[in-house]
């Protein structure tokens, strides 16, 4: 972006009488890329070394646990020259400090908080609080049931899960709902007890002045599993990342005969909704059948083995619909496998009437 076109003597100057601005806001201005500013400066030193004061060392030192963005922003200076600063002086952040018998105590007698919380009470960085929290709760070595990947119906349900509501982080597997759909989550704790055998929590929080159940566990053989394919964009099998590449790979099987529906039934449960819409200027209103798949390539081949089994889905904003009448919903709704009751309406017709 114009980084071979000459600097003229007022671009020179420019850059020379304004070292308030960062790079950034240069580029911007003088709309040239951030690495051809850097590599001009430095070749015809445009600007003076920001040399530090006493006051921002001590500043430094009395703040030195604050994230490296706030430090960077307080002290106008990069991420990089702060780093060095710590390193010339000898200072050393919370996060790398030794862990001492308090804190693992405290970790130890508050098993309702999660890592994000217990992050900020004791200064410490969320991963090194979810890295010692493993620990303490014994996941780090735990293994997997043997033949816990063989083909079921549950594994099958437990994925279309993963696909839709289920969130597979760096750190952890975790699944919240709302109060409401509170059997979803023991669903998928007896599945995660049966197949797993891996250790996992249930507690409640409040979101958005929402009360949330949320299923949530640090095993890190679970996370091998799930959360570390190269398809999983961000360590998160979610809607960021074309999961059907990761669900074809180590479990095809789950678009067989025999376990479709439970794999889809994980899917709908999550992010599909059966509601009822008003007819603009119709007699009667109409139902309709919705899945929310995001990832193309995903939503796609949904669409293709639905129509394999007779079930006509078009593309919307979102995702699939459900292209039929009545009959034909109701025809879906009985063969999908799902759990929460508020989207397995046995009749629909009758709301229609």
């Amino acid at each position: 972006m114009g980084k071979n076109k000459s600097w003229s003597v007022e671009e020179l100057d420019f850059v020379r009488n304004h070292p308030e601005l960062t790079y950034v806001e240069l580029s911007g201005i003088l709309n040239r890329s951030v690495d051809a500013i850097k590599q001009k400066v430095y070749k015809l030193k445009l600007r003076p070394t920001l040399r530090w004061s006493k006051d921002d060392e001590d500043w430094l030192k009395e703040n030195l646990d604050l994230p490296y963005s706030e430090l960077s922003k307080k002290l106008n200076r990069s991420v990089r020259a702060i780093k060095h600063k710590l390193h010339y002086m000898g200072l050393v952040r919370g996060e790398r400090r030794r862990w001492v018998k308090e804190e693992l105590d405290f970790l130890r007698n508050h098993p309702e908080k999660s890592a994000s919380e217990l992050s900020r009470m004791l200064g410490r960085s969320s991963f090194q609080v979810a890295k010692k929290l493993r620990e303490i709760r014994g996941t780090a070595s735990r293994k997997f049931k043997v033949g816990w990947d063989a083909p079921s119906r549950e594994l099958a349900y437990f994925i279309g899960m993963l696909c839709s509501d289920g969130g597979v982080y760096r750190y952890k597997f975790e699944l919240a709902q709302a109060q409401r759909n509170i059997e979803y989550i023991y669903e998928i704790e007896k599945i995660f007890k049966r197949l797993f055998g891996l250790p996992h929590r249930i507690f409640s929080r409040y979101i958005d002045g929402c009360k949330y159940t949320i299923f949530e566990s640090y095993s890190v053989e679970f996370l091998k599993q799930f959360g570390t394919d190269e398809d999983v964009v961000a360590g998160k099998l979610k809607h960021d990342g074309e999961w059907i590449k990761f669900v074809k790979r180590k479990f095809s099987w789950v678009f067989g005969d025999e376990f479709f529906w439970y794999f889809l039934g994980g899917l709908f449960d999550g992010d599909g909704c059966c509601s009822v819409k008003k007819r603009v200027g119709g007699s009667r209103d109409y139902p309709v059948v919705s899945i929310a798949i995001a990832p193309k390539l995903s939503r796609d081949a949904i669409k293709m083995a639905l129509l394999y089994r007779g079930f006509n889905f078009v593309e919307n904003k979102t995702g699939l619909t459900l292209n039929g009448g009545v009959k034909k919903i109701d025809e879906f709704l009985n063969k999908v496998k799902n759990v929460i009751g508020r989207k397995n309406v046995r009749s629909i017709s009758s709301k229609t009437q």
